[in-house]
């Protein structure tokens, strides 16, 4: 008995478009995180804090955001004569948008704190400036 896959074919084909149409949905972008700037606070006891403001923009034509909960970042400070760090970390922001943030719109100059820790022995200095890029963000969608 002999199967003929050419028959079969258009049926596979046709489940694989929609399989790559649906993981090419689910992998576009939501937002934009735009880092407008970051700076060095005070250093209390062992601390130092570091802020940074962001612009978020809703990318999609049908979704509305509730919350950011948190975002993953990529630090890079700088010290000394030209002495440079650079290291990742989460920063839990949990901004809470109301109304949500709808198709299209932007929520300018939302402010982000952390803090890290300092400890000259182990090579951990005081940064001079600052540098936050945003890599990966949490969020939470309206119902």
């Amino acid at each position: 008995m002999k199967t003929h896959i050419w028959k079969k074919a258009p049926r596979y084909l046709f489940a694989v478009f929609i399989v790559l149409a649906m993981t090419g949905m689910a992998l576009s972008a939501t937002m934009r995180i735009k880092v407008l700037g970051a700076q060095t606070g005070r250093v209390s006891k062992d601390r130092q804090t570091i802020h940074f403001w962001v612009d978020v923009r809703n990318l999609t034509k049908h979704e509305y955001i509730q919350q950011i909960n948190y975002l993953n970042v990529e630090v890079t400070g700088n010290w000394g004569n030209g002495r440079q760090e650079k290291y990742r970390r989460r920063v839990d922001v949990d901004w809470i948008f109301d109304p949500a943030l709808g198709p299209g719109e932007t929520a300018e100059e939302l402010q982000a704190t952390f803090r890290r820790k300092i400890n000259p022995y182990r090579g951990q200095f005081i940064y001079d400036s600052v540098q936050i890029r945003v890599l990966e963000y949490n969020f939470t969608r309206a119902s």
